[in-house]
């Protein structure tokens, strides 16, 4: 069985074309040819919203909504559904923070990539991997924010914080 990650696209991915996904420059190209050691692959899923936030009622039901189709196909997916990820970057990263600690239960772990929010759901995480990653010459967004939220995180539930 495979792994599943729903990578949610930042502002630059927004509109209703997907193969724009495919053509942008970093994650969604590189998940197309990526493959997990363990298993040799992994399935990749690049929903696309035109909205500036995932972060809406309507949205957070249909990635739910998504994820619970892919649960409930995972034998004819070759899907492992006890191994669905969310993984965002910028825009995508804040939607991971806000979808992910809002139904904690939904997936094995949240991978925000440069992410701006200081999330109000980080008290719900406390059985969640979050696996954090932010470059520090980051011009857009400042890697500052992916610190304090790590900070926030390790502070909370008394871990050791490596950055």
């Amino acid at each position: 069985r495979w792994p599943v990650l729903i990578y949610l696209h930042g502002a630059g991915g927004r509109g209703s074309d997907l193969s724009d996904l495919g053509r942008m420059e970093g994650t969604p190209p590189a998940l197309a040819t990526a493959r997990s050691p363990s298993t040799g692959s992994f399935i990749v899923v690049c929903p696309q919203t035109e909205s500036s936030s995932w972060d809406t009622r309507l949205l957070r039901s249909q990635l739910i909504g998504l994820r619970d189709e892919i649960t409930a196909r995972s034998s004819s997916l070759g899907a492992d559904a006890s191994r669905v990820y969310l993984c965002g970057a910028s825009m995508g990263g804040d939607g991971v923070w806000e979808i992910g600690g809002s139904y904690p239960e939904a997936f094995a772990a949240l991978v925000p990539v440069c992410a701006a929010s200081r999330p109000a759901v980080v008290p719900q995480l406390s059985a969640m991997p979050v696996f954090i990653f932010h470059g520090a010459t980051d011009h857009v967004v400042p890697a500052s924010r992916s610190h304090s939220n790590a900070l926030c995180l390790c502070a909370l539930f008394d871990l050791p914080c490596r950055s």
